[in-house]
């Protein structure tokens, strides 16, 4: 199983850094290279504040942001295509790691995620069980990951949007 870290989990690490260079020092650590030490490691925090305001100015401007807001609408989306081709209730939410996970959380129904297709990393879906409800696919999949898709799902399955790059 492949565990992503995100930067956003590594920030308290940054304050550890002091830490990580007096353990590092061992021995040859004196009162004087603690302090050259505490000092670039304050330089360093004040320098990180400073540029904090352009960081957040440029995510907004930029809008580094929008993925989770289209995730949002494309999940709303899929559950109210789900409902006009399917009469039953969205069960199951397929697809690429960003719009699986969000389907679930926005959905009205609630399905189960089933990230990349892969049976090995959702015991609680299982072939019956997508032969009895059906899948909802959104992802942004080239061919051979539809193929894929195609292949576990084989009954009532929705796909959306192609772009290269499966994960």
């Amino acid at each position: 199983m492949l565990l992503k870290i995100t930067p956003n989990f590594l920030i308290p690490t940054v304050y550890m850094l002091p830490l990580i260079v007096c353990r590092a020092l061992g021995p040859a650590l004196t009162g004087a290279r603690v302090q050259n030490i505490t000092r670039w490691a304050g330089a360093f925090m004040l320098l990180a504040l400073a540029i904090s305001p352009i960081i957040a100015y440029s995510s907004v401007a930029f809008h580094f942001e929008d993925r989770e807001q289209v995730s949002q609408q494309v999940a709303k989306a899929a559950t109210k295509a789900w409902h006009e081709r399917i009469s039953t209730p969205l069960r199951i939410a397929t697809g690429t790691e960003a719009f699986s996970l969000a389907l679930p959380f926005y959905s009205p129904d609630s399905p189960d995620e089933f990230t990349h297709y892969s049976l090995a990393q959702a015991p609680w879906i299982t072939p019956e069980r997508i032969a009895r409800e059906g899948t909802n696919g959104v992802a942004i999949l080239p061919r051979s990951c539809i193929r894929k898709a195609a292949a576990v799902t084989r009954l009532r399955t929705s796909l959306a949007a192609k772009r290269p790059g499966c994960s």
